[in-house]
């Protein structure tokens, strides 16, 4: 009886070692548990990596979402929130790309381009640059109080009809002669 389980014993060890297909019996499927009992911890560090890899891209993305887009007030902005803010951007941009509008347009959405905006003033004069960047100031001040205090989105029809018209005002104030025959005089 001794050598029958041993024989039973040495051939369960032969199963383990050789091809798994051929064993009758369960030791491979020990041994699949002991990688299944590893799994579920490397799965768990995968997958906690790949959360901190996303939430690290939401946090970017949501920086670099233009303060028009985002509603203040409201605490906690929700992932999809702002992938949605992001998607809604990068329209606006596409949009706006097409669009042949002056390179003055981009000032209302990036305040921090301003200056670049205003420094190719047609007119090229430090008085018309001043009052550009004036303007583009006050542009920037409207399309926040639309956006902050309204609640309107930086793309709903108003607020670019309006930006669309101030700017246009800006462009027709600054070409004409009257304004700088009115610079020069008090230079």
């Amino acid at each position: 009886m001794v050598t029958h389980s041993m024989e039973n014993i040495l051939n369960m060890q032969y199963y383990a070692v050789t091809n798994h297909d051929e064993a009758p019996h369960s030791p491979p499927r020990k041994r699949r548990c002991l990688n299944k009992e590893q799994d579920p911890m490397s799965h768990r560090i995968i997958e906690k990596r790949r959360r901190d890899r996303m939430n690290n891209c939401l946090a970017d993305l949501s920086r670099l979402i233009p303060a028009e887009y985002l509603k203040k007030g409201r605490g906690r902005v929700e992932k999809t929130e702002i992938i949605e803010m992001a998607i809604r951007h990068m329209k606006y941009l596409q949009g706006s790309r097409q669009d042949t509008k002056p390179p003055a347009a981009a000032a209302v959405h990036h305040p921090e381009d301003s200056v670049d905006s205003v420094s190719h003033s047609p007119s090229g004069s430090p008085a018309a640059e001043h009052y550009r960047l004036g303007f583009q100031e006050c542009l920037s001040e409207t399309m926040h109080f639309l956006v902050e205090v309204e609640g309107f989105f930086a793309r709903d029809s108003l607020c670019v009809q309006l930006i669309s018209h101030l700017q246009q005002h800006c462009e027709k104030i600054l070409a004409t002669s009257w304004f700088s025959s009115l610079f020069f005089i008090n230079s």
